[in-house]
């Protein structure tokens, strides 16, 4: 299966045709947007063309542009190899955590790793195609590395989603919809891209008082993110509401929400 099959304009969720374009290599173009996107180092960067464009308010005003601005050219944290105690154990349990729900309820032949960082849950996705995407290109080129071949990477943004409505048997999310000052924009894509009958499995962090005394106990992981936000397991429920609840369970340490969802449509129930 190629690349073009599984990706659409994050604009209008259209067809994306590739093109050549002289003196600037291939590009995928958008024909009723108008718009090309480029392709680096073989991944396209489909992000929507305010977040290329737009400058970061520099009033101190949290805006959607700034939140994703911190993610597209602060953050360089590798998940995979920069993790020191005492947090690293809870990354562990959250990894194994997060492991044996796709063991429970992955199926099927095509996976995305939504918000992949520098795939460190991507390695674990056992299908026969697997798309990792992420804001961040640096992540994506440390994801390459350390899950090496077999995977094609999107450089995009999971609430203008750059893929293909109903392509996808899992999709995989976890500590991405914290970040989000809009969360239910990506939970309403990644129910677009499922196929009827796909599953959802992720994460966020719960609503543990721990998480109060996180600059004072981490020693590796990022602290200054514009945005966090912590859930009851009914906000959990409340952003999931889609879908059809497979699980929710507390996760490792009890600091976050692990959840199992599936597309069904109402003939389906």
């Amino acid at each position: 299966m190629k690349i073009n099959d599984l990706i659409a304009c994050p604009t209008c969720k259209g067809h994306l045709e590739e093109v050549s374009r002289n003196g600037s290599g291939k590009a995928f173009h958008c024909g009723p947007c108008t718009q090309d996107y480029a392709i680096e180092a073989g991944v396209p960067v489909l992000l929507p063309a305010y977040l290329k464009n737009e400058p970061i308010p520099s009033n101190g005003h949290l805006s959607e542009t700034a939140v994703k601005h911190y993610y597209i050219e602060t953050e360089r944290y590798d998940w995979v190899v920069d993790t020191r105690y005492p947090e690293k154990l809870f990354h562990i349990l959250r990894e194994r955590a997060i492991v044996e729900n796709l063991k429970k309820y992955a199926r099927g032949k095509i996976g995305l790793d939504l918000g992949c960082g520098t795939g460190l849950i991507t390695r674990h996705i056992a299908l026969q195609y697997r798309v990792g995407v992420d804001i961040n290109r640096w992540a994506l080129a440390k994801a390459n590395e350390h899950v090496g071949d077999g995977v094609r990477y999107v450089n995009g943004d999971a609430e203008n989603l750059p893929l293909a409505s109903g392509v996808f048997d899992v999709v995989v999310c976890t500590d991405v919809l914290e970040h989000l000052l809009e969360p239910e924009k990506a939970v309403s894509n990644i129910f677009r891209v499922l196929r009827p009958g796909g599953v959802l499995v992720g994460t966020v962090p719960s609503k543990s008082p721990v998480w109060n005394y996180r600059k004072l106990i981490t020693t590796t992981c990022p602290v200054c993110e514009p945005f966090h936000n912590n859930f009851s397991k009914n906000g959990v429920k409340k952003l999931l509401q889609p879908f059809d609840t497979i699980r929710i369970a507390k996760g490792a340490l009890g600091l976050e929400w692990l959840f199992a969802v599936r597309k069904t449509t109402p003939g389906q129930r």
